[in-house]
């Protein structure tokens, strides 16, 4: 499943840690879990035995790695875009912009 926040029934997230939980309504408080590692499924099951909380796992997509060509709207790398001091091109635009 890859990377989560954990979210409660009554729509709040687990900020802090498992051990030591602190509860936000705001998305970007939440802590980022990794589902496998930090054995998420358990600590659900915890706090529902112990806390009476319902928890449930939210995935979390990883950001987009590529720019965007301000001109053809192409997907580019990073290392591969150029910065003309007012726009953002892919190869191909940057040579044809003159």
């Amino acid at each position: 499943m890859g990377k989560v926040i954990l979210r409660d029934q009554k729509g709040d997230y687990l900020c802090g840690t498992a051990r030591e939980p602190i509860f936000s309504s705001n998305y970007a408080d939440a802590t980022v879990f990794d589902y496998f590692q930090d054995n998420v499924q358990a600590e659900v099951q915890r706090f529902m035995k112990e806390e009476n909380r319902i928890f449930s796992p939210i995935r979390v997509d990883p950001p987009d790695p590529f720019e965007l060509c301000d001109r053809c709207r192409c997907r580019v790398m990073p290392t591969r875009i150029h910065f003309t001091g007012s726009a953002f091109l892919c190869e191909k635009c940057f040579l044809l912009r003159r």
